[in-house]
């Protein structure tokens, strides 16, 4: 295999790696926004209901915090 080849062959690997965390990411900010979009439509008072959608905002960012780092451990690295 030339080198080209086997580049191909090492990128194709990362790039699939990568559409599949990207196609995530855009689900998981998806229902994120749905989430903080809920509770600003609710009343002023925090109800248990309002409590669990800011929970779940939380534990939401939190996911997303670690596959935006997940994602960033499958960049290709560069070579000097």
């Amino acid at each position: 295999m030339n080198h080209i080849s086997q580049f191909s062959a090492q990128y194709k690997e990362y790039a699939e790696k990568m559409d599949v965390a990207l196609l995530s990411l855009q689900e998981d900010f998806k229902t994120l926004y749905a989430r903080i979009k809920e509770l600003q439509e609710s009343p002023d008072t925090v109800t248990p209901a309002d409590q669990k959608l800011l929970d779940d905002i939380i534990s939401n960012s939190k996911l997303v915090a670690e596959r935006l780092s997940a994602l960033d451990d499958l960049t290709p690295p560069r070579s000097s």
